[in-house]
C-alpha cells in the first residue's frame, strides 16, 4: 500500500468518524428539542384550561374528557392523556386508537421520588407501537415518555362548602400567595418511536451532507497526496532499480527541497556502485583464472592418484594370490587350505554334517623329477591337478584363483602332495566312492 493511499485512507476514516459523531450529536439534540417542545406544549395546553381546577375538584367527567381530547391532539407523538384527582384516583383517560391504556403505570409509580408540586418525567416499556413508524426503526423496542403535571390552586380543595364561585373569586381577586394546593394531576404519555420517526429526516439529511463532505475530502486528499507523493514514488522505484543493479546512469536532478536532496544522494550511490561493480568484475576475473588453474592442478593430481590406486590394488591382488594360491597349478596352497578346512569343520559340526579329507601324492615323483628335470615335473603336477579337478563331481568343484570365493575342495599341500575335502556326505561309502573315482 503506497503512502498516498495510506494518507487518503487516514483522511477518509477520520472524516467518517467526525461525520458520524456530528450526526449523532445533531440527531440527539433534535430528538431532545422535539421531546421537550411536545411536553411543554402539551403541559401548557392542559394547565391553561381555565376550568380545569373546578372540573377536577367536582369531578366533571364530560369537561375532563373534552380537555383530555384537546391535549391529545396537540402533537402527533402524544399517545395517551390521563387525569387523576389529588388522591390518585383515575378520573378520565384518552388515548390514540393504536395505544393501549390497560398497561399504563399507576400515578404513584410515575411520581416516585417527586414532590407533590413538581413535574415528574419517567420512561417505561410500552406494548403498542404507532403504525406510522418506518420499518427502519422496527428493531428498536417501543418505549413511552410519561410526564405528570400537577394542577394547583390557591384554594384548599378539601374545605367544606366550596363552590365554583370560590375558585372563580380566587382567580378574579388574587391576593398574596402564601400556599398552593394540588387539585389533581394530568399525565401525558409520548411515544418514543414517533419522536424518533420525526427525527429520522434530520438524521438522513445530516448523513447525506456528511457523505458528500467525506466524498469531497476523499477527492481532495487523493489529489493532494498524489501530487505530493508522486515524486517520492518515482524516487522509490528508481532506488529499487539501483539496488537491483538495473540502473547505473545518474538520475536527472528535478524538483526542489527534499526531492532534489534525495536525488543527489541516489546519484552518489549510483557512482559508488559503478566503481564497486568495476572492482568486483576485475576481482571475479582474477578469481576465475585462479579457480581454472587450481582445477587443472587438482585434475592432474586426481589422475595420478587414480593410477597410484590401480597400482596398489594390482599389487594387493598379486600379493594375495601369492599368499593363498600355488603358482604352478593355480590351486589353493597349504595356508588357504588350512583356513578353509577349519571353516568347513566348524560348519560341519554346527550343521551335523559329514566331512571327509582325501590326501594323495604322486608315486615316484622324485624319480620323474630327476630323470625329466624340474620342467617335466612341473608339467606332470599341472596335469595331475587338471585331472583331479575333472574327476570331482560338480558339487565338489575345485575353486581356482580366478573363480568366486567359496570353499576350497582341492588344494596342493606342497611338492607332489594334494588334498581334497569332501563335504556334505551321506555316509562313509560315498567318500570311498569319490576316492575310487579320483584314483
Amino acid at each position: 500500500m503506497s503512502i498516498a493511499s495510506r494518507l487518503t485512507a487516514l483522511v477518509t476514516v477520520s472524516a467518517l468518524v467526525l461525520v458520524l459523531l456530528c450526526c449523532v450529536i445533531v440527531t440527539h439534540r433534535d430528538y431532545t428539542n422535539r421531546r421537550d417542545a411536545v411536553l411543554l406544549r402539551a403541559a401548557s395546553a392542559a394547565v391553561a384550561e381555565p376550568g380545569l381546577v373546578v372540573d377536577l375538584r367536582f369531578e366533571r367527567l364530560p369537561q375532563l374528557e373534552l380537555i383530555s381530547e384537546n391535549v391529545l391532539i396537540t402533537a402527533s407523538p402524544i399517545k395517551r392523556v390521563r387525569v387523576f384527582s389529588s388522591a390518585g384516583k383515575l378520573l378520565h383517560q384518552s388515548a390514540k386508537p393504536w395505544a393501549s391504556a390497560d398497561s399504563a403505570p399507576a400515578l404513584a409509580t410515575l411520581r416516585v421520588g417527586a414532590a407533590p408540586l413538581d413535574q415528574a418525567i419517567a420512561q417505561f416499556t410500552a406494548d403498542s407501537r404507532p403504525p406510522e413508524v418506518p420499518a427502519a426503526l422496527a428493531f428498536l423496542p417501543e418505549e413511552e415518555i410519561v410526564l405528570s403535571v400537577p394542577v394547583v390552586s390557591q384554594v384548599d380543595p378539601l374545605q367544606e362548602g366550596l363552590s365554583s364561585a370560590s375558585f372563580a373569586r380566587a382567580l378574579l381577586e388574587p391576593t398574596t400567595v402564601t400556599s398552593l394546593f394540588v387539585v389533581g394531576y394530568v399525565e401525558i404519555a409520548i411515544s418514543r418511536a414517533s419522536l424518533l420517526a420525526e427525527t429520522l429526516p434530520t438524521l438522513l439529511a445530516c448523513t447525506g451532507l456528511g457523505l458528500l463532505l467525506v466524498l469531497s475530502l476523499w477527492l481532495l486528499a487523493r489529489s493532494t497526496t498524489g501530487r505530493i507523493t508522486r515524486p517520492l514514488g518515482e524516487l522509490a522505484r528508481l532506488a529499487d532499480d539501483v539496488a537491483a543493479g538495473r540502473r547505473v546512469e545518474p538520475l536527472p536532478v528535478t524538483g526542489s527541497g527534499e526531492v532534489r536532496h534525495i536525488t543527489e544522494i541516489l546519484n552518489g550511490i549510483i557512482a559508488g556502485m559503478g566503481r564497486y561493480k568495476k572492482a568486483i568484475d576485475v576481482d571475479r576475473k582474477m578469481l576465475n583464472l585462479k579457480v581454472d588453474r587450481r582445477d587443472e592442478e587438482l585434475s592432474k593430481q586426481r589422475q595420478e592418484l587414480d593410477k597410484a590406486k590401480e597400482k596398489v590394488s594390482a599389487t594387493e591382488e598379486r600379493l594375495r594370490h601369492l599368499a593363498y594360491f600355488d603358482m604352478l597349478t593355480g590351486l589353493p596352497n597349504r595356508r588357504l587350505f588350512s583356513e578353509q578346512l577349519s571353516l568347513l569343520l566348524r560348519l560341519a559340526i554346527r550343521n551335523g554334517e559329514r566331512l571327509a579329507l582325501v590326501v594323495l601324492d604322486v608315486d615316484h615323483f622324485k624319480r620323474i623329477n630327476d630323470s625329466l628335470g624340474t620342467e617335466g615335473g612341473d608339467l606332470l603336477l599341472r596335469e595331475v591337478a587338471l585331472r583331479l579337478e575333472k574327476s570331482i563331481r560338480s558339487s565338489d568343484v575345485a575353486h581356482r584363483s580366478n573363480e568366486k570365493e567359496g570353499l576350497m575342495d582341492l588344494s596342493r599341500m606342497g611338492g607332489d602332495e594334494f588334498a581334497v575335502v569332501l563335504n556334505k556326505l551321506d555316509n562313509e561309502a560315498a567318500a570311498k566312492q569319490v576316492a575310487s573315482r579320483i584314483l
